[in-house]
């Protein structure tokens, strides 16, 4: 006190008023979902190929869960199969009466043919599963000779195998071989000279007529193998056109008068039982992959 008068502090001596803080206000937010939970849906929601999100450790996608095959498409291919074998079993009429439809009394002939358009089109139908089988098995061998190149070889595997089994092995070196059943230009119904043979029926000769099963009808319907093996965005368009395509194949050896009805039938369901067991193994496979890198 100096004259009565209080001394106030000054500078760096003056004392500073400060407020306590006030206490925050208790919002109540709503319960947040689990990290892991909403990262997993985000992964999910990309798709195979592209980047995990940002600040999340990639979770690799398990092929078991994206390859479509389930117990419905079991029943489905065994009921078509059952349904194709007993229709033609119990008319066997109806191979005469389809490929009738394509023919020309008048002119003796099937007229499709001799369409310069059509067969330029069977043309393009008969190589297209060739320019993905050949390179397909190309692959595969270098992949067997150099293994540090990182080619897809459980792909290249399901791919060739099913080719040469199905296609291949079954279709062109046996049952072609050994069945002998003509073709339609080749029945008397349609001006040959041979009788008619249900398709149950095999022949005695060997290596003279080959029209059971079809072979290009075969080839066409493993088309259903490579489109299985497309991104899942694009899987459902490419097995549409796949399918798309082995039916037109087998309508055009049918008005060509290559082949009965149950020739190019029998024929496309070979091939697809055969691609339907080998996606199966390549299922198990890249899910054995799978579990083993998540071991180690």
């Amino acid at each position: 006190m100096a004259g009565g008068r209080a001394l106030r502090p000054r500078g760096r001596d003056r004392l500073e008023h400060v407020a306590p803080p006030r206490p925050a206000r208790q919002r109540h937010l709503p319960a947040r979902r689990p990290p892991r939970v909403r990262a997993d849906r985000r992964l999910r929601r990309a798709g195979p190929g592209r980047a995990a999100p940002a600040g999340r450790p990639a979770r690799a996608a398990d092929p078991a869960r994206r390859l479509p095959v389930t117990a419905r498409a079991r029943l489905t291919l065994l009921f078509a199969v059952l349904g194709v074998v007993a229709v033609l079993g119990v008319w066997p009429g109806l191979d005469l009466a389809v490929s009738a439809a394509a023919f020309d009394p008048a002119a003796g002939r099937f007229p499709a043919a001799a369409d310069p358009a059509l067969k330029g089109l069977r043309e393009v139908f008969r190589i297209l599963p060739h320019l993905i089988f050949w390179p397909a098995l190309v692959a595969l061998i270098v992949a067997a000779l150099r293994p540090s190149l990182r080619l897809p070889r459980r792909a290249l595997i399901f791919l060739v195998a099913t080719f040469a089994l199905g296609p291949g092995l079954i279709v062109n070196g046996v049952v072609k071989t050994a069945w002998d059943r003509p073709r339609p230009r080749d029945v008397a119904t349609f001006g040959g000279a041979a009788p008619f043979q249900p398709w149950w029926q095999p022949g005695t000769g060997w290596f003279a007529n080959r029209s059971f099963v079809s072979g290009e009808a075969a080839s066409s319907a493993w088309m259903l193998a490579p489109a299985a093996l497309t991104p899942p965005p694009w899987r459902a368009l490419a097995l549409a056109g796949a399918a798309s395509y082995a039916a037109a194949t087998a309508v055009l050896r049918v008005v060509f008068g290559a082949h009965f009805l149950s020739d190019v039938l029998l024929g496309a369901l070979v091939s697809l039982t055969v691609v339907w067991a080998g996606w199966r193994w390549y299922r198990r496979a890249a899910a054995g992959a799978l579990g083993s890198a998540e071991g180690r």
